[in-house]
């Protein structure tokens, strides 16, 4: 998906920014789930999980499936 909405020139750069974005979500996700954790139990952390996995994939409804045009 990256490579499909990014021109060639910009791929490079896409593919840090996407994988520092990853890492950082994997670590406020999972500072947060050890928090709901151990403050509200396990129901709770995983009730949030899910319905925050289920906002996600509502949003990729949203993406652009278009390559995006660059101007030169």
């Amino acid at each position: 998906m990256i490579t499909d909405l990014t021109p060639p020139e910009r791929r490079g750069t896409a593919f840090g920014f996407y994988n520092a974005t990853i890492g950082v979500g994997a670590l406020i996700a999972s500072v947060l789930f050890g928090y709901l954790y151990e403050h509200f139990g396990s129901s709770t952390a995983f009730t949030t999980g899910a319905a925050l996995a289920g906002v996600a994939a509502v949003m990729l409804l949203f993406v652009p499936t278009q390559p995006l045009s660059h101007a030169e």
